[in-house]
């Protein structure tokens, strides 16, 4: 059998040449296609905690839809006002930006359209402090004498119950301040005036390559704005993060990347002498790139950059298959590849891809276009290396008359004193855990690679607006009119459980017609009880009767000078009503009950859901290492024998225990992405666990195993400069742990082998 495949490797190098022109053909078929897509959102490549209803999860999609096309520029200084002018003359000239600057209504406009509706508008206050005629005086009274209140006196002639006034005044108390200067949104935040610029960005400037090319010109003119006014200029929004994230990505493809591989080329150049290995090392990685990207595009709509960070340590696994044809053939002077390294090549083939296949069940998508790209890179690196590798190695090497000596590694020594090493491996391990328990970081913010400075300046519009502590909702009802009534129950719910929370929603400005009625019903009864008398007859104030034609509808609202705040507020109108509003001032455990409190509302957090989802996520795949290391143990007994398969879990549960308990201790805390990283640490074991079993202490093997060690964690190590904390995790791990694994794999080799000559 052995025989026959020598015989026909010209022909299977045919057939790797013939399906290499059928991926490269492939790969120029999706660039015709337009498939090749590249996505920096990273919150639409993350699942939700929930499957909600269609009708629920088509509101929130419209609502993050809109969160993500908004983009805010906050300008603060004495000259706040000129300089927002000069910025928004400078941003008309950017297309795809559409400013979105709310109008304002003046003073006089409110007056004139709430007074329209005296008895129906009123306030909890106004009904609490006018609860008898003697009450209604004081009332009167101390708001007549406050100098500070406008609404008072706006709108005594057309409503005398001032219950109008106590409505507008509620109103606006929540409105933070927000008054329109010279046509521009200001505000006050610590004592400056501080100018607001809102756009809406559109949907096709919102990909990876139109947000760069989109912030870079916003940027420009930042800088313009700034260098002409003495301001300060804070941006915020989506596509900031997505040009940021982009650039950090492509930063870590190109660079980390380009650096691990000419780190790996000068490791070859090192240890082969020769140049032949370096266009072969080049070539594998070459090939193993090509399939995994190519499946990548074909397989999914669009590419998170994210991934091909991730995916980046495809590199240091694929210059195995080299480094184990290349020593093989360079130590037996042969035109083919062994047997034993074909086969133990392809045996860790297989089980690096069950490590990986795995990932595809992962809800991230981002993991699932990892496993895509490096099973099917591992897949072309294999295919070239079985049956184009040695041929072409031949080929080249009959061009050059120097012969080099491979260097020798003696590692004897870690086969025949494997329980120690692996006993003090595991000493170190249990004191590093007592002095610091293991504890857990699922927070989803690991993922973002936005500058600190970005970060920032989200907090500080959020600031300006007042909306920090900000939480978001959606309100059910089955029409608007029982949606505004589910608001003003929330309401009443906050006054008694949170009465410092502030609820921001529709119903604060066109409250349901239910509460109208109920506050013309209380006028009504007061008015008849004379509550409003003794008050009449001294300041001479006639409080005229009201009557049900006299309540605010929808209609009214939306064709008035507040109609804009419709869609502000309504996202979602068919067979069910859905509103958006806004609290402030709720800690998790208020927060928590006032969702179990309110069957009809759903909490707008989908960072917070990602997070919930990781923390599960987390736990599974503590259960599919395990199966994991159950499945490998079939495999060892199946090949050899149960004494193998019991050092296999020695050696991998032993790494794996140091590996977790080391990156405690430097990061503080562990991630999903820790443990992501044994998988791909366990596939290697494996690989490293096989060759030993199958060819000893080789002098071929052992040499093929530490350059793929070395390798690797020229790789790996290169991802603990990335600026993403999950990659640094990822990286941070998989580099301790091939030390640690390196030292132990060696005792997989039976007593009798231990004294091989190397």
């Amino acid at each position: 059998m052995n025989q026959s495949f020598i015989k026909g490797h010209r022909l299977a190098a045919m057939g790797a040449i013939v399906v290499s022109c059928v991926m490269v053909a492939l790969l120029i078929l999706a660039w015709q296609q337009d498939k090749i897509q590249f996505s920096g959102d990273i919150l639409a490549a993350l699942p939700s905690q929930q499957q909600r209803d269609p009708e629920q999860q088509l509101a929130s999609d419209a609502f993050y839809q809109r969160s993500q096309s908004r983009l805010m520029l906050s300008i603060r200084g004495k000259q706040a006002v000129l300089g927002a002018k000069h910025l928004a003359s400078e941003l008309t000239a950017i297309e795809g930006l559409t400013l979105d600057q709310p109008n304002v209504p003046d003073f006089n406009q409110l007056i004139r359209f709430y007074s329209q509706f005296p008895g129906a508008l009123s306030s909890l206050n106004y009904q609490q402090q006018t609860t008898s005629a003697e009450a209604v005086s004081d009332y009167f009274f101390s708001q007549l004498t406050r100098l500070n209140n406008p609404f008072v006196s706006a709108t005594l002639a057309d409503d005398p119950s001032l219950s109008t006034a106590a409505f507008l005044e509620h109103i606006m108390s929540q409105n933070g301040g927000l008054t329109v200067e010279q046509g521009v949104l200001t505000t006050e935040f610590e004592g400056q005036k501080v100018a607001l610029l809102l756009y809406d960005v559109a949907p096709q400037y919102q990909g990876i390559r139109a947000a760069v090319q989109l912030s870079e010109q916003l940027l420009s003119a930042v800088t313009s704005s700034h260098e002409a006014y003495p301001v300060t200029i804070a941006h915020s929004g989506v596509v900031f993060h997505t040009a940021a994230n982009a650039k950090q990505a492509e930063y870590e493809i190109t660079v980390l990347g380009g650096i691990s591989v000419l780190l790996l080329l000068i490791v070859v150049l090192m240890v082969f002498r020769s140049v032949t290995p370096i266009i072969l090392a080049s070539l594998t990685i070459l090939m193993a790139c090509l399939f995994g990207f190519v499946a990548l595009v074909w397989v999914f709509d669009h590419v998170q950059l994210l991934s091909l960070v991730f995916a980046m340590t495809l590199i240091g696994i694929a210059i195995d298959y080299c480094f184990h044809g290349l020593t093989d053939a360079k130590h037996a002077n042969s035109a083919s590849m062994s047997y034993s390294t074909q086969k133990a090549m392809v045996i860790g083939f297989v089980t690096t891809c069950l490590g990986y296949v795995l990932l595809c069940l992962s809800p991230l998508a981002i993991l699932k276009q990892v496993a895509v790209f490096v099973i099917f890179g591992l897949f072309g690196a294999l295919v070239f290396a079985l049956f184009a590798l040695v041929p072409l190695y031949n080929k080249l090497s009959a061009t050059s008359s120097q012969h080099h000596t491979l260097p020798t590694i003696q590692l004897d020594w870690l086969a025949k004193k494997g329980r120690k090493v692996t006993g003090a491996i595991f000493l170190l391990a249990c004191l590093l855990l007592l002095l610091k328990p293991i504890t857990f970081n699922d927070d989803i913010r690991l993922l973002n690679g936005s500058p600190d400075s970005l970060i920032a300046n989200e907090q500080h519009n959020l600031a300006v607006l007042g909306k920090l502590s900000q939480r978001h909702y959606l309100i059910w009802g089955s029409d608007l009119q029982h949606a505004l009534q589910q608001q003003e129950a929330l309401q009443s719910w906050l006054d008694v459980h949170a009465p410092l929370a502030q609820l921001d929603g529709l119903a604060r400005w066109l409250p349901s017609l239910a509460l109208q009625q109920h506050n013309l019903q209380d006028f009504k009864q007061k008015r008849d009880s004379g509550y409003f008398t003794d008050i009449s007859a001294q300041l001479g104030l006639v409080i005229p009767a009201a009557t049900s034609a006299q309540l605010l509808t929808p209609e009214h609202f939306s064709h008035s000078v507040l109609g804009q705040l419709m869609p502000l507020y309504v996202v979602h109108q068919a067979q069910n009503t859905a509103l958006w509003v806004a609290v402030s001032g709720l800690d998790n455990d208020t927060h928590q009950a006032f969702i179990d409190a309110n069957s009809t509302l759903q909490a707008l957090a989908k960072s917070s859901e990602i997070t919930t989802v990781l923390g599960h996520y987390r736990e599974q795949l503590m259960w599919v290492i395990v199966a994991m290391v159950v499945a490998s143990c079939g495999i060892f007994i199946w090949m050899f024998e149960g004494r193998t398969a019991f050092r296999s879990v020695v050696v991998f549960a032993v790494s794996a225990c140091f590996t977790l308990a080391f990156a405690n201790i430097i990061q503080g805390h562990l991630n999903v992405f820790n443990l992501l990283s044994l998988i791909l640490l366990f596939a290697l074991a494996i690989d490293y666990m096989v060759f030993y079993r199958s060819q000893g202490l080789k002098n071929s093997a052992v040499l093929a195993i530490t350059l793929s060690a070395v390798s690797s964690a020229l790789v790996f190590g290169m991802l603990i400069w990335s600026h993403t904390p999950a990659v640094y995790s990822f990286g941070l791990t998989l580099m301790i742990g091939l030390l640690v694994i390196y030292l132990l794999s060696p005792q997989m080799i039976g007593k009798e082998d231990a004294n091989a000559t190397l």
